[in-house]
């Protein structure tokens, strides 16, 4: 005790450190632990101490309590009050306080001297935070304090300790004590009845918690049997009507599963269930999982008794309430009548409810949902009121995205029966049936098609659609929505079909609403409500491509959603847009609408950023179909497939005569057809496209969308700008510069070939282009010839196409085209430069500002050709002569010897690589026809009437000079020489003026000249180019023959100028054609006579002498053969007429008169001459006796009697033998015959098959195309070659019938040429075949010695 004392002197001792104050608290409770202290002590050691419990050794001072508490209790009497005061005072370090607590009372069981303060401090401490394990503690303490000593609390000292159990409650780990609390409460004591709220709301909570299920129901059972239990149930029924929080969820959830318990031990005697149920209703309509789920559970275990009519309405209200959690769910609702059989939940089942994962809840949630549907439909028609079966149907239907076919039917049925009070809400029903079932891919086509049978039926009931409009219409539009709906196939057809039949029975607006939906579903967006369509319905005004072209997804995105349809869906869509169109358009009342869909379709084709590739090819058919026959009647193709066939067919179709491409007419009621305004939709396409497939498809249908001439006649300005587009697009090289994932395959210059073909189709309205335009596309043409062979090839073909259709424009390009030409002469291109430049040739006043470096680059060009290798020689080499040939018998003849040393340079210095000391055929022609044609212009060979050649004749001997064989008839002093050369025959006559007597025979060198040696390194070629020619021919007379001329000796010539316009270029030609004609001198120059006599190529060669031809039948038969092959050449072509649905052979052949332009065509394209006895003009084997038997007259054509005939084959003007039905007699000649002009007028495609022949190669399609003015017509034109034939067939083209006739013969003539030397295997002419007779015969003399001039005969 000595110690104690000692201790307590120092720790009043002044200036004491805390930590010495410490040890010494420290100290005191040790001692006090090890020895009995007298209470007297105690109180004096307290003393001491207590100054410490509110310093920073409270915890020391705490421990003096704790261990005086502890040790000597009963020594601590008088310190009770003032130790309970001390942890009274202040809220923190609470457990310490409540460990002094808990031993001051002895666990709540001694309370002396603290009744009145300590349910009060217990409160405040329930009320702050602490740790879990403290406030456990605390509540335990609180639950004695309540078991032991309930009398010392009073109503507000119980609501404080509720409130803060409640707390605590909240808190998992406390939820037991709290509860525990609670039971203490309502056994041992008595809950006021204020408190009773807060009492149930913790106790139903408590139901739903695993950890405290079990006590709380025992406490449940307490409750139930106590004297509050209807004060419970009370408040359970207001508990459901509260749904502020979370906790409040759970209290509800508690509350139904206190009412199920209640309902189940058969206890709904002593509560009504009327209450109960309205507040179920109000509960379930908490979108909650576990109220739902107790909700239904509850609801079943009430309905299990027999019930009156007021509660089954209350039953349907949460059954239509619960039909949320399908929603959710992909189960089916699959309750029937037929199987309506209760399944309820077990005690155990509805109590683990709670403890369920989600998806374990939905599945409970769906069975008891479909048990109260069986409770429901088993008392349907005998105790649910009319109310609760319409709330009933209408819930079902919410439901039907889970319904089973039956169910549908069901609904179907007993709607039908029901009196609906309210004809609105039969409506809004209706309304939600479709919404629900219409647009269930679930249901099939029959269930879906029963539903639309309704609604048909409903539409059909006048009185509803007058009384309420409005409501009706929203359901139109509900059946309508399901345009936007991915729809099973079959099902969609039978919609879009029944939309295409029933489409005159909706009104105006509901036609509009159709027609923009259909236009959204096929671009698969759908339109927010607030936007109006209408927006891009305005037609182009001030032709600005942009408004019509606008994109409304791009433009008002925040207006449109992406749909969810599929591809198959989007064109079922749009085919029936299309077959509304073809409707609408034949209908007056509805033809805007036509019109419209025809705009849209445009917008839909050109919308490159929504709208599958598939859509908008469907939509570029639509567009290209529009056409315009030669009536002026608007054409187009319509679907005639049905929406179910898997391919799409079309059929032709014209509209009213009413309909034009102009303004509208009121006085006419004319109607207005804006097929032009397409355009921009292409130029849009063409500019802007990403996707090659489209591209291309859209390119390659351009032309022929643009050969309706009637339709572009009246849209200048729209031609205008797309021609401007075009040449952008070319010039700039921009097109298809937006392409993406572009195949290996494509190339680009696939691009602009089509490109290149649009351009040239515009050659049609030429007159509606502003003039500048005109000239700039011949000069796109030219751009393209310096590009990829194909396209250069085309570009080429499009300038001989200008050489016809635009002269005036083409004229100042010409030049330029040439020297271009001249750039690219590789094999490729061979066919088409030849082409070209014959075609120039025929056209001379085209040349009128050509100088004599143009003609010599055309010249260059042909005799590039002429020695030609490889693929196609032959044609090439063929048609490099002719070339050359018409090109230099254009030239007036003044200005031909100008061109005769460049020509024989350039032919010589290409022969300079023979092996062999000779000339190349082609050159040795090309030579020939210098010498007959520089001098003079003379027919190829004398008329029959002129000379007839008798070869039989005595006296008349025959030398070979060169290329020559030169017969001279001398007797009766008759003389006349006859030169035959590869290039025709020329006749001198005249007679000796001297008097005739025996003379010496004269050397052939002194008649001839002599011969100089051949020089080896220039070869006798050179010697014969300087002896032929001289610079100025007048005096040549007296020059010498052999004086060397250079080319470089030539003066240089003068640019021509000639004074001729253009106009009618081919049009009436006679058969002598004079545009080819040169002026005929009034003279013969004497030089021409010269050469005559000269060896020529051979001239100069010791072996060229002449040489007599032995009079032999060898050489009689020799020249006859010489005599009967043409110098020219000769071509025969056939010309067929096919009429209105002709498709076979006989009747086509039997055909004796044609149309109007067909006639105009013949006439134009020839002229006709007699058969009969006629011996001078080619004929191709027709009959010319005089009974012929292919009629009495021919079309003929002689372009150049110098270089040709064409005879045509014209079926129409032969006539028919009544005996021969297949009409073998024209076959014969049409079936022989290289090339054939067809004019087709079947209006279908004609078969080249249709007239087979084994000659028959080159078929020639001609199709009007629209007009019905011939020369303002245009027409198409289509060559077919034979597939053996190694030649790709040109592109077809239109062109006006002005110039058709000049065309057709002029590729007709040019085709002949290469089936002529397609069939010989071989560049072969009538002059190259001339040229080999007569080397024939040469090669037969050189075998024997050359001999001089005989002139015995003479004697």
């Amino acid at each position: 005790m000595s110690n104690i004392k000692e201790l307590l002197k120092l720790l009043d001792l002044p200036n004491t450190t805390i930590a010495n104050q410490s040890s010494l608290l420290l100290q005191i409770n040790s001692h006090c632990k090890s020895i009995s202290v007298p209470s007297q002590q105690l109180v004096a050691i307290w003393a001491k101490v207590k100054p410490f419990t509110t310093g920073q050794l409270r915890p020391e001072a705490y421990d003096f309590i704790h261990c005086c508490l502890s040790h000597h209790f009963n020594e601590c009497d008088l310190l009770r009050l003032d130790f309970f005061n001390v942890i009274s005072v202040g809220t923190d370090a609470i457990p310490s306080k409540l460990s002094i607590l808990k031993l001051l009372t002895k666990e709540a069981r001694d309370i002396r001297h603290l009744e009145h303060t300590l349910a009060a401090l217990l409160a405040t401490w329930l009320s702050i935070k602490k740790s879990i394990e403290c406030q456990s503690d605390l509540l335990s303490f609180i639950t004695n304090f309540v078991k032991f000593s309930f009398v010392y609390l009073d109503q507000s000292s119980i609501a404080d300790l509720m409130n803060g159990a409640y707390t605590c409650f909240l808190v998992p780990e406390l939820r037991y004590s709290a509860l525990n609390f609670l039971d203490g409460l309502l056994r041992f004591g008595v809950i006021p009845k204020d408190l009773i709220p807060l009492f149930t709301k913790q106790l139903c909570i408590a139901i739903t918690e695993p950890s405290v299920e079990s006590f709380a129901w025992n406490t449940v059972n307490n409750t139930l049997h106590s004297h509050i239990s209807h004060h419970v149930v009370n408040a359970a029924i207001n508990l459901i009507y509260q749904s502020n929080d979370e906790n409040s969820h759970r209290a509800i959830v508690g509350a139904i599963h206190l009412f199920s318990s209640i309902y189940t031990k058969q206890s709904y005697e002593l509560y009504g269930s009327l209450l109960v149920l309205k507040a179920f209703v109000h509960a379930s309509k908490t979108k909650d999982f576990n109220i739902a789920l107790s909700t239904l559970s509850a609801s079943l275990k009430i309905a299990s008794n027999q019930k009156e009519w007021i509660e089954y309405d209350l039953l349907v209200d949460v059954f239509d309430n619960c039909s949320w959690i399908w929603n959710q769910s992909l189960i089916q609702f699959n309750v029937t009548i037929e199987n309506s059989v209760m399944t309820p939940l077990t005690e155990e089942e509805d109590k683990k409810i709670n403890l369920l994962q989600i998806e374990e809840k939905s599945q409970i949630h769906h069975k008891l949902h479909k048990n109260l549907s069986v409770v429901i439909m088993n008392n349907f028609l005998k105790l649910l009121s009319t109310y609760s079966r319409t709330k009933y149907l209408t819930s079902l239907v919410r439901l039907a995205n889970h319904l089973s076919a039956e169910m549908i039917e069901f609904i179907l049925k007993e709607s039908g029966t029901i009196i609906w009070a309210d004809k609105v809400l039969y409506l809004l029903f209706f309304e939600e049936l479709i919404s629900n079932t219409f647009y269930n891919a679930r249901f099939s086509t029959e269930i879906r098609i029963k539903v639309l049978e309704s609604f048909i039926q409903l539409k059909s009931m006048e009185l509803i659609r007058s009384d309420l409009d409005t409501t009706m219409d929203r359901i139109e539009r509900h059946i309508l929505g399901c345009i936007y709906v991915q729809l099973p196939t079959p099902f969609a057809t039978r919609f879009l079909n029944w939309l295409i039949d029933s489409i005159a029975d909706f009104q105006l607006s509901d036609i509009e609403f159709i027609i923009d939906s259909l236009v959204c579903s096929c671009l698969n967006i759908k339109p927010t409500q607030n936007f109006d369509m209408k927006f891009f319905d305005d037609p182009v005004k001030n032709n600005k491509v942009v408004k019509n072209l606008e994109n409304p997804y791009l433009s008002h995105p925040e207006s449109f959603s992406k749909g969810e349809l599929n591809i198959e869906q989007c064109l079922l869509n749009l085919m029936v847009l299309l077959k509304l169109s073809d409707k609408f358009l034949h209908q007056d009342d509805l033809f805007h609408l036509g019109v419209r869909i025809y705009q849209w379709v445009g917008r839909i084709f050109s919308w490159n950023t929504v709208g599958d590739i598939a859509i908008r090819s469907l939509a570029l058919s639509f567009l290209s179909k529009f056409s315009c026959n030669c009536n002026g009647q608007i054409t187009y193709s319509r679907i005639s497939s049905r929406l179910e066939d898997s391919t799409i067919e079309w059929e032709t179709v014209t509209l009213s005569s009413r309909v034009t491409f102009g303004s509208v007419s009121p006085q006419t009621e004319e109607y207005h057809f804006p097929i032009h305004n397409s355009i921009y939709s292409y130029i849009a396409t063409i500019k802007f496209e990403s996707n090659h497939i489209l591209l291309m498809d859209t390119l390659k249908a351009l032309p022929e969308f643009l050969q309706n001439k009637l339709v572009w006649i009246h849209s200048p300005t729209h031609l205008k700008i797309f021609c401007e587009a075009i040449n952008d697009l070319i010039l700039t090289e921009s097109a298809g510069k937006l392409l993406v994932d572009v195949p290996l395959t494509l190339r680009k210059y696939d691009i602009y070939l089509l490109l290149y073909k649009s351009l040239v189709t515009l050659f049609l309205y030429k007159s509606l282009l502003p003039k500048s335009l005109q000239d700039t596309l011949p000069k796109t043409l030219v751009f393209g010839v310096g590009k990829w062979p194909p396209i250069a090839k085309y570009c080429i073909q499009g300038l001989v196409v200008a050489l016809y259709e635009m002269p005036q424009s083409i004229t100042r390009h010409l030049s330029a085209i040439v020297m271009k030409i001249s750039q690219v002469t590789s094999s490729n291109l061979a066919l088409s430069n030849l082409e070209f430049l014959a075609s120039l040739a025929y056209v001379p006043e085209l040349c009128v500002n050509f100088t004599i470096d143009d003609y010599k680059t055309i010249f260059g060009i042909a005799f590039t050709y002429l020695r030609q290798s490889g693929p196609q020689s032959a044609q090439v080499t063929t048609l490099a002569f002719y070339v050359t040939q018409i090109w230099f018998l254009s030239l007036k003849i003044q200005e031909r010897k100008k061109y005769v040393p460049m020509i024989i340079s350039t032919l010589l210095s290409a022969n300079s690589d023979q092996k062999q000391d000779t000339l190349d055929e082609s050159t040795e022609l090309v030579l020939d026809l210098l010498v007959q044609h520089t001098f003079i212009d003379s027919a190829p060979k004398p008329s029959f009437q002129q000379w007839t050649p008798n070869l039989k004749k005595k006296g008349v001997k025959t030398w070979c000079y060169g290329n020559t064989l030169i017969s001279i008839d001398a007797t009766d002093f008759g003389n006349e020489i006859v030169f035959r050369r590869p290039t025709g025959i020329t006749v001198w006559r005249g007679n000796i003026m001297n008097d005739i007597g025996k003379m010496d025979h004269t050397s052939q060198q002194q008649i001839f000249g002599n011969n100089p040696k051949k020089d080896k390194s220039a070869r006798s070629r050179s010697v014969s180019t300087d002896s032929m020619m001289v610079t100025d021919l007048s005096p040549a007379i007296d020059q010498p023959l052999n004086q060397n001329i250079t080319p470089h000796n030539l003066s240089r010539a003068k640019s021509i100028s000639l004074e001729s316009k253009v106009s009618n270029i081919g049009v009436g030609n006679p058969a002598t054609s004079d545009t080819v004609k040169s002026e005929l001198p009034n003279h013969i120059d004497p030089t021409f006579l010269l050469l005559l006599f000269q060896p020529f190529p051979l001239y100069g060669q010791l072996e060229s002498s002449p040489r007599i031809l032995p009079d032999d039948d060898a050489t009689i038969r020799a020249l006859s053969v010489l005599d009967r092959t043409p110098s020219i050449d000769l071509h025969k072509i056939g010309v067929v007429f096919v009429d209105l649905n002709q498709k076979t052979e006989s009747e086509i052949l039997g055909n004796l008169s044609g149309s109007i332009s067909y006639s105009l065509f013949l006439s134009s394209l020839g002229n006709f001459i007699p058969l009969c006895n006629n011996r001078d003009i080619y004929t191709g084997g027709l009959d010319t006796s005089p009974d012929t038997i292919d009629g009495p007259n021919a079309l003929c054509y002689i372009p150049d009697e110098r270089m040709s005939q064409v005879i045509f084959h014209v079926t129409t003007i032969m006539p028919n033998n009544p005996n021969d039905l297949l009409r073998t007699a024209k076959k014969r000649h049409i079936g022989n015959d290289f090339v054939t002009i067809v004019w087709n007028e079947s209006g279908e495609t004609y078969n080249p098959e249709t007239i087979p022949g084994q000659f028959n190669l080159i078929q020639i399609v001609i199709e009007p195309v629209s007009g019905n003015d011939y020369n303002d017509c245009g027409f198409l034109v289509t060559m077919c070659f034979r597939p053996d034939i190694p030649i790709v067939a040109p592109s077809p083209i239109v062109i006006n019938g002005s110039i058709l006739a000049p065309f057709v013969r002029h590729i007709s003539i040019f085709c002949n040429l290469l089936a002529q030397v397609f069939t010989s295997g071989e560049a072969s002419s009538n002059a190259k075949e001339r040229l080999r007779q007569i080397k024939r015969v040469r090669k037969r003399i050189d075998t024997s010695v050359a001999g001089g001039l005989d002139f015995t005969f003479l004697g």
